[in-house]
């Protein structure tokens, strides 16, 4: 029932399932070839294929040819490659999670695999890292050596859960500046660093304000995700917690007032609803401010005019075939939906650059030129800073 009505379903959910004796051997092999998630994880399965060569270039940066033939480097490459590949694999799984459109953007998608994999390979920190052997006549080697986490990873594994970890206990400066543990080993996917409590007040925190509290900013950013992302991922640790209630959960979520009503309100919808980063949507909702205001709710019916180009009458007869009815029965959550599906089918450099966390100022501007027609730069200026203040 769950699956058709298009909840997200995957192999470690139907593993765990087949473990427990909850499913027979034969649904299992059944269930894991189907679900929402099974063509986006052979997409993507193929996309990491086709970065092949420049995740292997990652590994070697800085090494000549007869670099690598010295020591065990080339020997161990192979494998090396596979586990960078496996990791990029789960960061990106978890981001399509929550943006399963991601996908069909492969200019976002290879953008977000070189962020990815350059925090996995982050030197003094990384697991991948290559240096000279004590030996200069062994040339170069991996250098990570996991012995030195052994005794501390000991104290923190979760009984039943092969290579999960409870860093949950641990402060974000215990793990992140003091770095009591190593980051290479560290996981969203399979590590626990919050609580049931903990978990339960940071998915409340961000249904009710519309964005991540600091907290959640800067453990996501440590380990290379979106917040989004990072809360969904150690959301699903919790999913088989006797604790757990899916349907409060989901409670909570409908009972969240659908207001928007001002542009603090539009910024942090389109945060949390369009995908876009915090800065993209700062500008993008001063920009509407500009032009149409924030002064309705999502639930709120009629035409909005939330770009020029909202009211064209073509654009009108669109938006009304897409959702089979008139414009006045069309809610302010289904055109603002509409809106974002727009921008990344037809103004694609718009959206990519709306939703570049490292895009500059300076493009953002150029790229709502190029969406809205025109825009006032200092105006936008102060609404921004205002927005995302501390």
């Amino acid at each position: 029932m769950e699956m058709a009505e298009g909840s997200e379903f995957d192999e470690e959910i139907f593993k765990t399932d087949l473990d427990l004796g909850s499913i027979s051997e034969a649904d299992y092999n059944i269930l894991i070839k189907s679900g929402p998630l099974k063509q986006t994880k052979k997409d993507l399965k193929a996309f990491i294929k086709s970065i092949d060569i420049s995740i292997e270039n990652v590994l070697t940066k800085g090494l000549t040819k007869a670099d690598l033939q010295q020591g065990n480097l080339l020997s161990s490459l192979g494998i090396k490659k596979e586990q960078l590949k496996q990791e990029l694999y789960e960061r990106l799984l978890g981001e399509l999670r929550v943006n399963r459109e991601l996908i069909n953007d492969k200019g976002k998608l290879g953008d977000l695999s070189i962020n990815i994999l350059e925090q996995l390979t982050k030197p003094g920190e990384s697991k991948y890292e290559v240096a000279i052997s004590p030996d200069s006549a062994q040339g170069y080697a991996f250098a990570y050596d996991i012995k030195t986490n052994e005794q501390n990873l000991k104290s923190i594994n979760i009984v039943g859960q092969p290579g999960s970890q409870n860093f949950s206990s641990f402060s974000y400066n215990q793990l992140f500046k003091e770095k009591k543990f190593s980051i290479a080993e560290m996981s969203a996917t399979d590590d626990y660093f919050f609580n049931l409590e903990q978990v339960t007040d940071e998915f409340e925190y961000f249904e009710t304000n519309g964005i991540p509290s600091q907290k959640l900013l800067n453990y996501s950013k440590a380990l290379g995700y979106t917040p989004k992302a990072f809360l969904n991922e150690q959301i699903r640790l919790f999913e088989k917690h006797p604790n757990y209630n899916k349907n409060e959960v989901e409670a909570f979520k409908a009972n969240i007032p659908k207001v928007i009503g001002n542009t603090t309100g539009g910024y942090k919808y389109l945060i949390k609803e369009g995908g876009l980063s915090n800065k993209g949507s700062a500008y993008l909702a001063a920009t509407v401010e500009n032009f149409s205001g924030w002064n309705f709710n999502e639930d709120d019916k009629g035409l909005k005019t939330c770009a020029p180009f909202m009211d064209h009458p073509m654009r009108v007869s669109a938006l009304e075939k897409e959702f089979g009815k008139s414009v006045n029965q069309i809610t302010a959550k289904e055109q603002l939906g509409y809106m974002i599906q727009e921008m990344r089918e037809d103004y694609k450099q718009v959206y990519e650059t709306l939703t570049n966390p490292f895009a500059s100022d300076g493009d953002i501007k150029k790229a709502l030129v190029n969406y809205v027609g025109f825009i006032n730069p200092n105006k936008l200026d102060k609404t921004v800073k205002s927005l995302i203040a501390p």
